[in-house]
């Protein structure tokens, strides 16, 4: 037995050891394995890939929740997946949410057919997914007109398996931020006479009826149409930038038909003299936009002048034209879309003085639907209009007009770039014939047919030889009548060790490609002195599937030197069995582009007295190091620690440090981490806020919380004076800026009374949320309640205290 076994045995015990040891530690490490039929419910936001609640099952949502702030009267999207965490294989019927007075909920799936009906009824099933398989679907929810400000609402999707009924349970919790009076009323407003200008109303459009002029003195009202019709629409409809749905055009083009036109027209239905500016949204990546003002009877263009805004003036009822160009890119393909936004306002009032309009341009590349693109149609000189070109084959080449489109290739020649095979020939079959030594490799290529199976005879078949350091090498062979040929590689072109491609090539294209490698290579050497060892029998083995099996073999030189194998990719070793030395086995391996150079040491073989020492040695070390694992084994399995977990903690602002609440604890209803002041009327509450980075790695959180009426509610960025951040964290919330695993921010609340109603309810409890950034699900809550007390009487001329410290 050599040494390398020795070492291997006594691995082997450890292992074991180990596995004997491991149900006596700390079992909170190892995650519980899921049911037999188990569905795993996960939720994100659409516009990402990272999801809540992956290996996470329960019916209460904990840990499976996100969290959501919206600002404005606007859908918000959730992409769900449903993953089968079971072994068997199994369905799941998942059920969800409804729409109801507050908010319209929509279900999609993948293909973006509507699903809803089906999950907010009896339940809408997936397919049969095996173990590890998921499916994902979509929910959208939009809130009505009846939302309110601080409203908050829960929106549950619940996944249950078709089979034993076990379930998953995912939440998305969304706050309203917006007043539901200032959101707008959508598209609410009267109807509006064809030139006469209706009275701008609230919200999306204006909402004036008939004829009603205007009492505003600045007002600018912009219209839109398509080059092609004679009318615009929007005369007295007033639309937001955000929020525009009846001044909206929609044109369908492609590259071909450059550029897609839309002009626009400002009008001045104000009562006085006005400034105005027309501005542009932000325009889609590789589309690009002209913009031009109509001066007499021709277009000047302002494009320029449009990246700041083009300012002009008009007089009462006077109106200006404009003109969008909007090229398309050659890279578009059917089915893509952009859409371009475009406002003018007056310099006066530019927030609510506004009209916007919109525009979308559906892309279809294809307009007679042959299968040919318009690009291809307008540069060859065929009719892009007329489908029944694509069938015609003009050169004669067997190509018909839509496969020459297809592979971009010149319909009306028959070889276009001139390498002597026609347009569209490809070569059947091209096989590389490698034993496994370098000494005859043969190639068959052909026969060479036309891509509808038409042979081409004679045609030039070009090859490129290519080594591991991109040098190439183009040889070139004439097939015959039949459209065969076989040829060998030559030597010369292989004495290089490593990768090599050899390319198929035709009407400059790869159509076959076939990968082998002139590898492994290296040495032979003695182990104890490095003495190179000839007359070495090198034995190659292919690995596949679990065996290896012999495929070929060579004797290593007088200097020990073996590199006589030419390969197809894949996964190898090495063997040598050399007398009086010890077996050599390589690690499989895979080849490489650049060579797999493996220099082998040859051992001699052990003595048995050696083996025997070994043994005995190899148990005391054994002995010493299961004692070692023994005592110490506490020290080698802690409780796993979270990736991300903010962790919130409260304390009075008069109590030392060590009387932080919260320390570890996560939940969002502040259990066993919230804290009570108790004051008069006319005193402040001072509460210090702890925020600790409880995750694996550096986190920065976001600290929120909401407005009350009855309560003044101020928050300082430390515990002593420092800077006012009570609008963030009211607001849209606060970051704490980057923490390191195990830091700290401390942040400083103070709480006083109001109004008479928080004097009437006697108690006010105060929840703060901190969230992680870089994963949403993750939240923890910490709680400040204040109670009312009857100011107390002075005894003795002495001042009584709260437990605030702050003296009356």
């Amino acid at each position: 037995m050599n040494k390398t076994s020795i070492r291997k045995m006594f691995l082997v015990g450890l292992i074991l050891v180990s596995f004997v040891l491991l149900p006596t530690f700390d079992s909170s490490v190892v995650k519980a394995q899921a049911p037999d039929y188990q569905p795993d419910l996960m939720i994100g936001y659409d516009t990402t890939a990272n999801y809540a609640g992956g290996g996470i099952y329960n019916n209460t949502a904990f840990n499976q929740t996100i969290y959501q702030i919206i600002d404005a009267h606007k859908q918000v999207g959730y992409r769900l997946r449903v993953e089968n965490d079971g072994d068997p294989v199994d369905k799941f019927v998942i059920t969800g949410s409804s729409t109801d007075s507050y908010w319209t909920i929509l279900y999609k799936d993948v293909t973006g057919r509507d699903i809803t009906g089906n999950i907010t009824g009896s339940g809408w099933s997936t397919a049969s997914l095996p173990h590890n398989r998921q499916e994902e679907f979509f929910m959208y929810v939009t809130p009505t007109e009846n939302v309110f400000y601080g409203q908050e609402s829960v929106f549950f999707v619940r996944a249950r398996s078709a089979t034993s009924g076990n379930q998953d349970l995912v939440r998305g919790v969304i706050t309203i931020r917006f007043n539901s009076a200032n959101a707008g009323g959508g598209n609410q407003g009267g109807g509006v006479t064809p030139g006469q200008p209706g009275q701008p109303g609230g919200g999306n459009q204006g909402g004036g009826g008939g004829s009603t002029t205007p009492t505003t003195a600045q007002q600018p009202d912009l219209e839109i149409k398509t080059a092609g019709e004679q009318n615009y629409i929007g005369l007295g409809v007033y639309e937001k930038p955000d929020a525009v749905v009846i001044q909206s055009k929609i044109i369908v083009s492609s590259a071909a038909f450059n550029p897609a036109v839309v002009n626009l027209g400002v009008t001045n239905v104000g009562s006085q003299a006005d400034t105005f500016v027309l501005k542009a949204g932000s325009e889609t990546k590789d589309w690009q936009v002209s913009y031009f003002v109509k001066n007499s009877d021709k277009w000047d263009n302002i494009s320029l002048q449009m990246l700041n805004g083009y300012r002009f003036g008009l007089q009462p009822n006077k109106n200006l034209e404009f003109k969008m160009e909007i090229s398309v890119p050659e890279s578009v393909q059917t089915g893509d879309f952009a859409e371009f936004g475009i406002a003018t306002h007056s310099l006066n009032d530019p927030v609510n003085k506004i009209d916007a309009a919109k525009v979308r341009v559906n892309i279809d590349t294809d307009l007679d639907k042959d299968g040919m693109s318009d690009l291809c149609e307008v540069k060859y000189g065929l009719n892009p209009k007329d489908p029944s070109d694509a069938q015609l084959d003009l050169d004669g080449d067997f190509v018909i007009n839509k496969e020459e489109c297809t592979l971009g290739t010149n319909p009306k020649e028959k070889d276009t770039d001139g390498d002597g095979l026609w347009d569209g020939a490809i070569v059947e079959n091209t096989k590389l014939i490698l034993p496994g030594l370098k000494s005859d490799h043969f190639v068959i290529a052909g026969p060479v047919k036309s891509i509808i199976g038409t042979i081409l005879p004679e045609q030039t078949i070009n090859f490129n030889l290519i080594n591991a350091t991109d040098n190439k090498s183009p040889f070139n062979y004439q097939a015959n009548k039949d459209g065969m040929l076989t040829f060998q590689i030559n030597k010369d072109l292989i004495i290089q060790p490593g990768g090599y491609n050899l390319q198929t090539i035709g009407n400059g294209k790869v159509f076959q490609e076939n990968q082998f490698f002139v590898s492994p290579y290296g040495h032979v050497y003695k182990k104890k002195n490095h003495e190179p060892m000839a007359n070495v029998t090198v034995n190659l083995y292919r690995c596949g599937e679990g065996c290896c099996q012999f495929m070929a073999s060579t004797i290593t030189d007088e200097n020990g030197v073996y590199d006589e194998f030419m390969l197809p990719a894949g996964s190898y070793r090495l063997k040598v069995n050399q007398e009086n030395f010890n077996p050599y086995a390589s690690p499989i391996f895979t080849l490489s582009k650049d060579g797999n150079k493996i220099d082998i040491l040859l051992g001699l073989k052990t003595p048995a007295w050696l083996i025997v020492l070994y043994w005995v040695l190899g148990l005391i070390g054994f002995i010493i190091l299961v004692a070692l694992i023994w005592k110490l084994k506490d020290a080698f399995y802690k409780q796993e620690i979270l990736a991300y977990q903010p962790d919130a903690q409260i304390k009075n602002g008069d109590e030392t440090d060590d009387r932080y609440l919260g320390d570890t604890i996560y939940n969002l209803d502040g259990l066993g981490q919230s804290k009570e002041q108790e004051i008069a009327a006319e005193q402040t509450a001072v509460f210090h806020l702890k925020v600790q980075n409880d995750g694996r790695g550096v986190d920065k959180f976001l600290v929120q919380a909401y407005p009350d009426k009855n309560w003044n509610i101020r928050f300082f960025n430390i515990l002593e004076d420092g800077n006012e951040i009570t609008s963030q964290i009211l607001g849209t919330g606060w970051e704490s800026g980057n923490l390191a695993s195990g830091l700290t921010k401390e942040v400083r609340l103070e709480i006083s009374v109001k109004n008479e109603e928080a004097i009437e309810n006697r108690f006010y409890e105060f929840p703060i949320q901190v969230t992680s950034i870089n994963d949403p699900s993750k939240s923890d809550v910490a709680k400040a309640r204040v109670r009312l007390i009857e100011k107390e009487k002075p005894v003795n001329n002495i001042n009584s205290s709260h437990n605030n410290n702050n003296n009356c």
